[in-house]
């Protein structure tokens, strides 16, 4: 019993406590670039009058680089794609759909009635999201890549 004691103690639970760590710093390296990116690409162009450009596409393009990056983790976790598991990941990214329909068409008394389309119909919108998605998917692909790559040389010795 001592042995499992200290086996938990100096190797499983380091091993939790430097993954956590490792996905703490990769949320805020994620969170600085969700912001940094949309503010700086999209939201601070100034328009004709001087004014800072679409403050609501900048909170809208935050929410779904989140909302992307959150559901980028959770497929590079995923090692059985069986078609229950595609069933629930459709489902899961309808709900994104749902939410922007709803704020797009239904509720009329929202300031951001309509104001859906004017971030998605806009290139640079789309642009600015799959650069900022892409910086912010790079730390956990390149250490997905480099930790399969250790597994596979350590126990590969043709």
């Amino acid at each position: 019993m001592a042995d499992l004691y200290q086996y938990h103690r100096d190797k499983a639970i380091g091993n939790w406590m430097r993954n956590f760590a490792l996905f703490m710093l990769m949320a805020y390296y994620a969170a600085a670039v969700a912001f940094t990116v949309s503010f700086y690409c999209y939201g601070g162009r100034p328009n004709y009058d001087g004014m800072t450009r679409d403050m609501w596409g900048v909170g809208l393009l935050i929410w779904l680089l989140c909302v992307a990056f959150t559901h980028g983790i959770f497929l590079t976790q995923i090692r059985d794609f069986n078609s229950h598991t595609v069933r629930w990941l459709g489902l899961i990214y309808v709900q994104w759909f749902i939410i922007l329909l709803l704020v797009q068409f239904v509720v009329k008394s929202d300031p951001l009635y309509k104001a859906v389309a004017e971030s998605f119909l806009d290139v640079h919108f789309w642009l600015v999201f799959f650069v900022a998605y892409a910086l912010m998917m790079l730390p956990p692909i390149v250490y997905r890549s480099v930790q399969s790559l250790i597994v596979h040389t350590k126990f590969n010795f043709a």
